[in-house]
């Protein structure tokens, strides 16, 4: 109560939080509008908000994701660092079907 504009900053920040979390488009997007009396700072969160505003709004509609993609190549990127660099292509391919259990008899002939 005793500074507005951090009260104002609160309650958008508090709305957004809201909506994102129960995945509420309409009101999400509604979210926007009362933005006078908001921090700088605020304005400009949301400003990059509202350039990728297409970019998640396609988050709340579709339940895809990159994270397990990402987790993949992260965890083959850390075999490759902590192998200090296979000089066999099979055996490094080998390591890392070990460290996902692929346990194919195809997948692991080696030549």
């Amino acid at each position: 109560d005793i500074d507005p504009e951090l009260k104002q900053t609160y309650d958008v920040m508090n709305r957004l939080r809201e909506t994102i979390k129960n995945r509420d488009w309409p009101n999400y997007n509604q979210a926007f509008h009362p933005l006078q009396g908001c921090s700088e700072e605020m304005l400009a969160a949301l400003q990059t908000l509202a350039a990728h505003h297409d970019e998640i709004g396609n988050t709340f509609t579709h339940h895809y994701t990159n994270g397990p993609l990402e987790g993949s190549n992260n965890k083959i990127k850390v075999i490759k660092r902590t192998g200090f660099g296979y000089r066999n292509f099979f055996r490094f391919r080998l390591r890392v079907l070990f460290a996902f259990r692929v346990h194919t008899k195809r997948a692991l002939i080696t030549k």
